[in-house]
């Protein structure tokens, strides 16, 4: 059962990123990452009550979203919308130097 649950998680969460793609510039989703792990954590919670397994399927899914979403942030820098438009905040991490060496 702990397998099921942790693959439904896994999966879950594969797909609302999917989903989160389709909005078309990610680092413009990227901006509203906490609102967004509020709502599917909340939501998935709510969606899967009554059994145990349910339960830890999305918590699964609600970790490995906040995980990825982060990672994301982190790595790809987000867009911030203000009066002007959109201004683009860099990553606070560059990985392609870290890899390089």
């Amino acid at each position: 059962m702990l397998e099921i649950a942790v693959l439904g998680g896994m999966l879950t969460a594969a797909s609302i990123v999917a989903l989160l793609f389709k909005f078309g510039d990610i680092r413009k989703v990227l901006w509203f990452d906490k609102p967004i792990d509020l709502i599917v954590s909340c939501g998935l919670g709510y969606l899967f009550w009554g059994t145990a397994t349910g339960m830890l399927t999305a918590a699964v899914a609600g970790l490995t979203l906040s995980l990825v979403l982060l990672a994301a942030r982190q790595t790809l820098g987000y867009k911030r919308l203000t009066w002007r438009g959109w201004r683009e905040v860099p990553p606070k991490r560059d990985w392609r130097k870290l890899l390089a060496g």
